[in-house]
């Protein structure tokens, strides 16, 4: 096998084996996202919507194939992986215990990212964005929420509050119950606290 000089962000893969930075035939897929469940590595690829998993980052197998073009977000949470899909916004859950993998729901969005907050797991979508809650009564995710913009970049939680930032200068936060939209501001230290730092 020859070296590949491609960026980390690339890894090659057969159907069987992956090592990163080499393949036989060279033939490379994107690797969108990964998660860890305290024993395998999952990597989320595009082109093919496939999952793959690792126990040591170097060789790696087929895990699951999606119905979707990609894996664009893997989320792990009691002993189930989300997996979400774009453009058809496919979430998978797959039971890490059985290795059963089931299709939960289209929600016909990119699904960017997975959360769980307060021991109830949300889905966000992009591209027509939305926050979405599972109902674990009903099985299905219901849309609690749709960011007037188009996409959710980044979703995290920071004291309490599911943060999310929909562009530049808004994030979105959530507090269980209610959401509120705040501008990133960049305050400059006041002449006081200049002169104090500057030692004057």
């Amino acid at each position: 096998m020859s070296s590949s000089s491609s960026s980390s962000s690339m890894l090659s893969y057969s159907y069987n084996k992956l090592l990163p930075f080499t393949f036989e035939g060279n033939i490379k897929k994107p690797v969108i996202c990964l998660a860890y469940d305290g024993t395998y590595i999952y990597a989320g690829t595009g082109d093919e919507g496939k999952v793959l998993r690792s126990q040591d980052g170097m060789f790696w197998d087929l895990y699951y194939q999606t119905n979707d073009k990609y894996v664009q977000s893997l989320y792990v949470s009691n002993n189930t992986l989300y997996i979400g899909t774009a453009p058809n916004g496919n979430i998978y859950t797959s039971n890490l215990i059985t290795n059963k993998t089931t299709l939960s729901q289209t929600l016909g969005s990119e699904v960017s990212s997975f959360l769980n907050y307060n021991s109830k797991m949300y889905a966000f979508t992009s591209d027509r964005s939305g926050v979405y809650e599972y109902n674990t009564i009903l099985e299905s995710w219901g849309l609690i929420y749709s960011p007037y913009a188009s996409r959710i970049y980044e979703t995290l939680i920071s004291n309490g509050n599911v943060i999310m930032l929909i562009n530049s200068s808004n994030i979105i936060i959530f507090n269980g119950s209610d959401f509120y939209l705040q501008n990133i501001v960049s305050v400059a230290p006041s002449s006081s606290s200049s002169s104090s730092s500057s030692g004057v």
